[in-house]
């Protein structure tokens, strides 16, 4: 129990000192759960580069994806529909 008081009295003291600086509670509240969060993302840094390849193959494939439906599987066939009725404008295909 006394070391959980000299604890909290020492965390307090500490806290007064750093306002001063203009920081407050909240400030190391914040610090501390980024601080936490580097140490998880930096304990498995192949997991990382893992799920970065995983987002670039993904988007590979969504573009692909993207490019098959709307230039192949629409754009050409709205090319066809207008040949018919706009020569003129689309002479040149």
């Amino acid at each position: 129990m006394m070391y959980a008081r000299r604890y909290m009295m020492l965390r307090m003291r500490i806290l007064q000192a750093l306002r001063l600086f203009g920081i407050v509670a909240s400030d190391v509240t914040d610090l501390q759960a980024a601080i936490n969060l580097y140490r998880t993302k930096s304990q498995n840094p192949r997991q990382a580069i893992i799920t970065r390849s995983q987002a670039k193959k993904h988007v590979a494939i969504m573009v692909k994806e993207l490019i098959d439906d709307l230039l192949v599987g629409q754009l050409d066939k709205m090319v066809e529909y207008a040949k018919g009725f706009e020569q003129e404008f689309l002479g040149w295909l």
